[in-house]
């Protein structure tokens, strides 16, 4: 009995281990107005908003921490490219 527990153990620290070495993520959809982010005063609250992120300590009110838009790409340049009825076709391209 004493071995199923020992195996059972060991399982779950190499479990652990390689979760902390595999990358990760967090998918929060759909995300709204920073204005529905709510506070608490037993704790501190990371909120995602549409605009970024945002964070309140103990109650306090909500700082922006992180902005949420990706910076858009202002140019396009290709190798090559045809402009016809059918749409554009182009090769190489590198947005900038």
């Amino acid at each position: 009995m004493h071995w199923k527990k020992l195996t059972i153990l060991i399982f779950l620290v190499v479990v652990a281990l390689t979760a902390q070495t595999t990358p990760s993520q967090l998918t929060l959809t759909p995300v709204g107005a920073s204005t529905g982010c709510i506070s608490s005063t037993n704790g501190d609250v990371l909120c995602a908003a549409s605009d970024g992120f945002y964070i309140s300590i103990t109650g306090g009110a909500f700082q922006k921490i992180a902005t949420g838009a990706a910076a858009q790409p202002t140019q396009i340049t290709c190798t090559s490219a045809t402009l016809s009825q059918t749409g554009l076709a182009a090769s190489s391209c590198t947005f900038k």
